[in-house]
């Protein structure tokens, strides 16, 4: 039984799926462990490229109505 455990030791202490189990199962092979290093790799870049382009789009809204409130309308009042 030795023998087995350490032909087979690398997908033995693998975890298995439970019952609303969140998240994603231990990898078994290295490849699925590079899949899932990929996975978090892209979506720290993906969590990075929105907050860049929310702040983006929160700027120029803000600039927007700045530019509407303090210039058009006191330019229409005052002339």
């Amino acid at each position: 039984m030795i023998v087995l455990e350490c032909l087979f030791l690398t997908i033995a202490p693998c975890d298995a799926a439970e019952p609303w189990q969140l998240g994603s199962q231990d990898a078994a092979t290295p490849m699925m462990q590079g899949i899932i290093d990929l996975h978090h790799d892209i979506f720290f870049f993906l969590i990075l490229i929105f907050v860049f382009v929310s702040w983006i789009l929160v700027r120029d809204i803000y600039i927007y109505i700045y530019i509407y409130i303090y210039i058009y309308i006191y330019i229409y009042i005052y002339i």
